[in-house]
């Protein structure tokens, strides 16, 4: 089973989406390497995927996809923009709730915007990172 991160990226009402193929939007995330700290793959795939550098404030939610046995495990977060470091691999755009709804090519995508509202802080415990 893999682990996936995907960042849902807000600034001004505007959301942060990347074109992974022709016309075809998602969220800025990828997979998790063996090893991997789970909120620095987050940063990075947002870093190479956008050029921006984001700090992870929370939880949005962790899924799977209940129909299909071999889909990864995705945590989605929150975050927000610290600073451009970069030009990214794939195209991106700043686009407003309504938007993604018309242009993502992901259903869940919408969705995750959504729920991105009642995020959750990611809390530490002594040497636990608690993310619910």
């Amino acid at each position: 089973m893999s682990l996936v991160v995907v960042v849902v990226v807000e600034e001004g009402a505007r959301y942060l989406l990347v074109e992974e193929r022709d016309g075809f939007w998602a969220l800025p995330g990828g997979k998790v390497r063996i090893g991997e700290d789970l909120i620095e793959a987050a940063r990075r795939e947002v870093r190479e995927e956008t050029g921006y550098d984001v700090e992870v404030q929370g939880v949005v939610c962790i899924y799977q996809q209940v129909d299909d046995p071999v889909a990864p495990v995705v945590f989605c977060f929150k975050g927000k923009v610290k600073d451009k470091v970069g030009e990214g691999s794939l195209k991106c755009d700043w686009i407003t709730e309504k938007e993604v709804g018309e242009r993502a090519g992901y259903p869940e995508t919408l969705r995750l915007v959504r729920l991105s509202k009642k995020w959750r802080e990611i809390k530490k415990h002594e040497d636990l990172k608690v993310y619910l």
